[in-house]
């Protein structure tokens, strides 16, 4: 139906290339799909005279858009005969469901059809899902026989705690967790407690969120029971040694949580969180474009003015809050709000940070400090990544002197010393990072860097003996 509409509306030379299945935002559920059928698709026909490709939607049986893109050119010999095919995608979603419990996806919502001519010249019939483990599954048939050829499941590669060993890093907790970051217990060097956060089978339907603790330095570790779908930050209380306090951060509260009694309590509540600072018992909060801060760990917040589009916010140890909005520094108090003068030639802040009570800016090309005793801006010349800018990060655990800047250039860290007045005083080390996954946080520990890495999403082919 959709090759004879669409060739009414374009000419007798086209010739089918592709079809997907597409979401229908208004009428997508979870089992949609379940029966082969969908109410929404995009086909890819091609003119059989120049190659020139033309993208279809269709849905519930009408073109709604077409494109024809007179820059392209398609592979002729890769294109379907519609007489080929002699199944569909009701005739294959009960395969799938009986011999591979193919479940209904929850990212591309229910499930999917792709159709294509990759395999030797013979059509593709794909059917889109998730597996047992709920890992997103494609399931591939010959659209001419109905065989069964393969599975494909995309697995997470990677991700895990590690820790420092010499120039290279060893893994501490289970491979192919998302760890998004850690902090250290204010009494460190007596307690050796570590908490790190995250997410158990990422990338999975079944995927949860983790806390864990260790307490003798990250070599071993205690799930914490926590119920919560989201964490976006985690810290431990200034008074940690007396109350066994942590703070957890969702999207839209913070709570304080007794990790011996499991007592939980909402210290804070927002429609949306959009950037936390902590410095020892002092916490700001962005939510709504509004700054909250509380002097007491979240006993009492006061709100700070603002009419500012606010997207990071930082404290130091005077009293300050600095606030990036719209391209601009502002350094903040209770009282008064002034706008910092930008170093010449700079117009796009990627970040913002604090190193020794001094603001420090990140652009896509340079970096640059503000002293508070001169006023003046100075560039801080770290020749080897300025040209390939990645990603900048600050160590802020606690009793961190001198103040370390790790630059992440591709799979490679290096660590830099800061003195006082804003030079490099020295390039501490470099470390390589395995290619199977993306850094988020760098915490130092008695010296040594502790990584907190997220996995990348390879597709694992499973390759079976064909069925009927």
């Amino acid at each position: 139906m959709g090759l004879k509409k669409a060739k009414n509306e374009i000419g007798p030379n086209i010739k089918l290339f592709e079809v997907t299945s597409v979401d229908d935002e208004l009428k997508s559920f979870k089992n949609i799909g379940s029966n082969g059928k969908r109410n929404k698709w995009n086909l890819t026909y091609v003119n059989s005279q120049n190659g020139n490709p033309y993208y279809v939607t269709i849905e519930n049986g009408e073109i709604t858009e077409l494109f024809n893109d007179t820059s392209g050119n398609i592979n002729l010999d890769i294109l379907i005969d519609p007489k080929d095919i002699k199944v569909d995608s009701s005739d294959l979603i009960k395969h799938a469901k009986d011999n591979f419990d193919l479940a209904p996806g929850n990212i591309a919502i229910g499930y999917h059809f792709v159709l294509t001519n990759k395999q030797k010249g013979e059509p593709i019939l794909s059917v889109y899902g998730t597996n047992v483990d709920g890992y997103f599954t494609k399931i591939h048939y010959n659209a001419k026989s109905s065989n069964y050829i393969k599975s494909e499941h995309q697995l997470p590669v990677g991700g895990g705690y590690y820790k420092e060993n010499a120039s290279e890093v060893l893994l501490v907790t289970e491979k192919g967790s998302a760890v998004i970051g850690s902090d250290l217990s204010p009494n460190f060097k007596m307690d050796k407690t570590i908490a790190i956060w995250g997410y158990q089978k990422p990338g999975s339907t079944l995927s949860k969120t983790f806390l864990k603790i260790s307490k003798d330095g990250g070599s071993n570790w205690e799930l914490i029971n926590v119920n919560e779908e989201h964490i976006s930050k985690i810290w431990f209380s200034d008074k940690y040694m007396e109350n066994n306090t942590i703070f957890i951060a969702t999207n839209d509260s913070i709570k304080k949580f007794n990790i011996l009694t499991e007592e939980i309590d909402v210290i804070f509540h927002g429609k949306q969180l959009i950037d936390i600072n902590v410095l020892k018992d002092v916490v700001a909060v962005l939510s709504e474009n509004k700054i909250y801060l509380s002097k007491d760990e979240g006993e009492n917040w006061k709100e700070i003015e603002n009419k500012r589009n606010v997207n990071q916010i930082k404290l130091d140890s005077l009293g300050s809050i600095y606030a990036l909005a719209e391209g601009q520094v502002y350094k903040d108090k209770i009282e008064k709000s002034s706008k910092l003068d930008l170093p010449n030639g700079v117009d796009a802040i990627l970040q913002i940070e604090i190193i020794r009570d001094q603001l420090f800016i990140s652009t896509p090309s340079s970096y640059w400090i503000f002293n508070n005793k001169s006023q003046e801006w100075k560039k801080v010349n770290i020749t080897e990544v300025d040209k390939s800018y990645q990603t900048l990060i600050i160590d802020k655990t606690r009793n961190m002197k001198p103040e370390e800047l790790f630059v992440l250039n591709n799979n490679k860290l290096i660590s830099y010393i800061l003195n006082e007045g804003g030079d490099v005083s020295t390039q501490k080390k470099e470390i390589i990072l395995p290619d199977d996954q993306l850094l988020t946080n760098v915490t130092v520990i008695s010296g040594k860097l502790f990584l907190s890495t997220v996995p990348n999403f390879n597709w694992v082919e499973e390759e079976e003996e064909n069925e009927e």
